[in-house]
């Protein structure tokens, strides 16, 4: 118990920094374009681009105090970081400052160009840096003990943080799942899928984006990627920081471990009688599945997978590359 609370802990402060992180690079890419509004073109006036993306800055730096407090407490004793954590609510702060950084971004008509379909590709690091940001704060709020909800300008009387905080728990915890190959709103553009094992061409910014749906969009889905070599190994332990993603690169022993959890997930499931206690969807990504299935075992658990999928909430994507 006390080696989970441990790592628990751990997880906790490794999501932190990666959202600190994040956040840099954000207000760096932000401030690029608020100094260069042409590159926007002539879609907006200057005023306008300089206007939207100075109210954005404001609020990333809005974060600046509660951004030195995480730096400097992330490295106490997990019980000491939960008396300074519980006194001065760290982490709910953060999550809702991220939070009212994210909802101003999205109020704004000049970010929304931005993220458009039409977007030059001068702003692709700035759309994924973005996404990285919302899926890290998404994972923080799974992972909060108490998120408060709170305006990060000023507080709030106490009845309107209970309501809010259980407008926020309901929204994180029962996001209902979208219809198959439809996403509530229009965000990155995703390869279409369905339930077979079919092999699809190995495009690394696919796989990517791939993944970035099933954790974003798809609820409290669980996501499992296999890559056979190391192209992926970069965003695989960025994403294993997350509590609903579980990945393996270049590691068949690994790669098994992971089958064979998912393989368990799929046997329960058929043995509950009522289909609404079944787990939430499982998404497998292969990358790499030519030389995967070449090690017998991955290609027996594999083999068992697909033939159970119809039988659970179990899609599977397989990508050929390393040829």
């Amino acid at each position: 118990m006390k080696r989970a609370e441990e790592n628990s802990h751990q997880l906790l402060i490794q999501k932190l920094l990666v959202s600190i992180h994040y956040l840099t690079l954000f207000r760096d890419e932000i401030i690029l374009v608020e100094k260069t509004p042409s590159l926007l073109g002539a879609s907006f006036s200057p005023f306008l681009i300089q206007s939207d993306l100075a109210d954005i800055v404001t609020a990333i730096d809005a974060l600046e105090e509660q951004e030195k407090l995480l730096k400097a407490t992330y490295w106490y004793e997990e019980e000491s970081f939960k008396v300074m954590n519980h006194t001065l609510e760290i982490v709910d702060r953060w999550i809702l400052g991220i939070d009212h950084l994210l909802d101003t971004c999205l109020s704004k008509s000049v970010f929304k160009a931005i993220l458009g379909d039409s977007r030059p590709n001068v702003f692709g690091i700035l759309a994924d840096v973005f996404s990285s940001l919302r899926v890290v704060n998404m994972s923080l709020k799974e992972g909060a003990d108490n998120p408060l909800i709170f305006s990060p300008l000023q507080f709030v009387d106490q009845k309107e943080v209970e309501a809010k905080k259980e407008e926020l728990l309901a929204k994180i915890d029962a996001l209902p799942l979208p219809p198959k190959n439809k996403t509530n709103e229009k965000q990155e553009e995703v390869p279409e899928f369905d339930d077979t094992i079919e092999l699809l061409p190995g495009n690394k910014d696919d796989v990517v984006k791939m993944i970035r749906h099933f954790l974003f969009d798809r609820g409290n889905s669980q996501v499992y990627v296999l890559d056979a070599q190391e192209d992926l190994k970069k965003e695989i332990n960025f994403y294993n920081a997350f509590d609903r993603f579980f990945g393996a690169a270049d590691d068949i022993s690994e790669s098994i471990i992971l089958l064979e959890q998912i393989q368990a997930i799929v046997e329960r499931d058929a043995a509950k009688e009522n289909a609404a206690q079944s787990s939430d969807s499982i998404y497998l990504i292969l990358f790499g599945q030519n030389q995967l299935a070449e090690d017998s075992r991955i290609d027996s658990l594999l083999s068992e997978l697909t033939a159970q999928a119809d039988k659970a909430d179990l899609q599977i994507l397989s990508y050929q590359a390393y040829v």
